[in-house]
């Protein structure tokens, strides 16, 4: 896999679609069957899956002829990497998928020895008239450019659209119902849980996506879900023309698994409390040397608690820079051009800017050179001053963030950067600028 697509993977709303079981050209309009009654629609679930495309499963929608023995299969998770311009399309937030189709038996075989994920089969209790809206309204899908579609994770995707298209059916009774219920879990919840596998992709997305994730969802918003799309709909009531709840039989009929997998566990670990070990290992060397020990070392020789402690802050200080500067970059573009509006006003970006690259160089610097007297230093005075000013202000917008975090004005649920991130880049920050100003001073020959 290319670098682009991964990239997408991660960072788009691929993640929270399917791929495609084919991809081709648009889809033809579903026939409409004589015979209502003998016709059957069904809902397909897709489990969850190891890969990320495939953490919150897979919709499709199954229209079966009793008389003609026609089976359509139709799930609107189909996008190609071939696209004419993908990569900046995804950029911009302009991502298009399409309805797609394939064949019962290469569904059922699909899932049973590629991708290995559990497939459940729900029938639908529609009246004939329902089913005939059903079908009327999927094509009309169809006409609108081809079956084609903006893709939006949360809002439009593979189990969004089926589920508005039955609510069409059922006169709106369903967003009615759901919309009045709370789900007690935010999309961030979902990103957090869902999409830690591997963990990185939790934490660059918890970090990258903003306070638009963090409201209480409401259950018809949680059918973005696949699976809850499914669950939840095993617990409405079937609709009786003209829109009137029935308070027999259920909706969707009783849930058939048709493989012997289940869902792919989420992983259980998370790397922000493995940032914060790893930054108190790199760092507590330093700060014992800068608070304990005598500032000149005995007889002219460097204390291996300076050594290390140097090392250890250069090592973090390279990391952080790269880190926060690419993030950051991400972030401030993505705000500036993108139409991905999960990606704009991050408060992350309180903490984490583009010109944090230069932290990058100090730490190489600390890393890679231990005296600063040579002819190589004396142009670095001016790279030793911005340092030391971009240390000060992440200081000090540091302390704001947090008190705006704590008397709610960020709305953005930050607490995790809080706890695990920022108590270590504060350190770092003020233990390197003592050590920046003293590089300054031998560059500069005073």
């Amino acid at each position: 896999m290319s670098l682009v697509r991964t990239i997408v993977l991660v960072f788009s709303g691929i993640l929270w679609g399917a791929l495609p079981l084919a991809q081709g050209a648009a889809l033809p309009l579903l026939p409409v069957p004589s015979n209502l009654e003998r016709t059957e629609i069904y809902l397909l679930t897709v489990g969850l899956g190891p890969g990320i495309e495939a953490r919150y499963g897979h919709t499709i929608i199954r229209v079966v002829d009793g008389d003609s023995g026609h089976d359509e299969n139709l799930n609107w998770g189909v996008f190609s990497f071939d696209e004419p311009n993908f990569a900046l399309n995804f950029f911009l937030g302009r991502l298009w998928y399409w309805a797609g189709s394939d064949s019962y038996s290469h569904i059922l075989s699909h899932y049973q020895h590629y991708e290995e994920r559990p497939l459940f089969s729900s029938k639908f209790n529609l009246s004939s008239t329902q089913k005939h809206t059903f079908i009327l309204a999927i094509n009309a899908f169809l006409r609108r450019q081809g079956g084609k579609y903006p893709y939006q994770y949360f809002y439009n995707n593979c189990a969004t659209i089926p589920r508005d298209l039955l609510n069409q059916v059922l006169a709106g009774k369903l967003e009615e119902h759901f919309s009045k219920q709370a789900a007690g879990r935010t999309f961030r919840d979902y990103v957090y849980t869902n999409l830690n596998a591997p963990p990185i992709v939790a934490f660059i997305l918890d970090i990258t996506m903003n306070s638009r994730l963090d409201f209480e969802i409401t259950r018809w918003q949680e059918m973005f879900s696949p699976l809850m799309l499914h669950q939840h709909l095993q617990h409405f009531p079937q609709v009786e023309s003209p829109g009137e709840i029935s308070a027999g039989m259920p909706l969707l009929g009783e849930s058939h698994k048709l493989n012997s997998f289940s869902d792919y566990p989420a992983s259980t670990w998370h790397l922000y409390p493995w940032w914060l070990a790893g930054s108190i290992l790199l760092l507590w060397p330093a700060l014992l040397e800068r608070i304990f020990v005598p500032k000149r070392p005995q007889r002219g020789r460097r204390r291996w608690t300076a050594v290390v402690g140097q090392k250890g802050l250069g090592v973090y200080l390279l990391l952080w820079g790269l880190f926060a500067g690419l993030l950051g970059t991400v972030m401030t573009v993505s705000w500036l051009f993108s139409e991905h509006l999960d990606l704009h006003h991050n408060a992350n970006l309180w903490f984490l800017w583009p010109t944090d690259f230069i932290f990058a160089w100090a730490g190489w610097r600390l890393l890679f050179t231990s005296k600063f007297t040579s002819k190589k230093a004396t142009n670095a005075n001016f790279t030793w001053q911005a340092t030391i000013c971009t240390a000060v202000l992440h200081v000090l917008t540091s302390a704001i963030t947090i008190a705006l975090f704590l008397t709610e004005t960020i709305q953005q649920d930050i607490s995790r950067v809080l706890i695990f991130l920022v108590p270590g880049m504060i350190l770092a920050f003020v233990l390197v600028m003592p050590w920046c100003w003293q590089r300054y001073i031998e560059s500069t020959g005073q």
